[in-house]
């Protein structure tokens, strides 16, 4: 058996440390990343609630509800994201993953719609303005929300400058 491995030994205990750092260091990149991913999320249902949907019944009964989901809470998660920024800074290749979710539930809502006739959102709707609109309108969406990825991002890693001086980038072989 190895130095290294013999229980008890100060090779052992420093493994077993470096171990827990390298499994923290990780948990916590990954955790900025979700993080991000949901300030984005939030973010683009305020915008876009802001932008197309303000004065169109979006089918949420209570007034108090509809406010604070698409008003109060994308603010609030917006300023958590800065006030409280990741410790390591996430590449802008990884922030462009946080569109994996928004474009498989475009792709779902898409196929589901003519299936159970309905889709949750005007936008959305291929009936009304026709395939050749609403590709123009979704290829617009989806710049649109990748310069979204990119801002949230970007503030993040201002704001982890601020609050924590220079911060280590993250690797770009990291995934979430």
């Amino acid at each position: 058996m190895a130095a290294e491995t013999v229980p008890g030994s100060p090779y052992e205990h420093r493994a077993r440390c470096h171990c827990r750092t390298a499994y923290a260091g990780t948990d916590q990149d990954a955790a900025g990343a979700v993080r991000g991913s949901v300030t984005l999320y939030m973010v683009i249902t305020g915008i876009i609630y802001a932008v197309l949907l303000a004065n169109i019944d979006v089918g949420v009964a209570d007034p108090w509800t509809d406010n604070v989901v698409h008003r109060i809470m994308p603010v609030v998660l917006l300023f958590d994201w800065i006030l409280a920024p990741p410790r390591r800074q996430i590449s802008e290749s990884r922030s462009l993953t946080w569109l994996l979710f928004p474009l498989v539930y475009g792709i779902y809502t898409l196929i589901r719609g003519p299936v159970v006739d309905w889709y949750p959102y005007p936008f959305l709707e291929p009936r009304e303005r026709g395939y050749p609109a609403l590709a123009v309108g979704l290829v617009v969406l989806t710049v649109a929300f990748a310069l979204m990825a990119l801002a949230v991002n970007a503030l993040g890693r201002l704001a982890g400058r601020w609050r924590h001086g220079s911060v280590s980038s993250e690797s770009d072989s990291t995934t979430v």
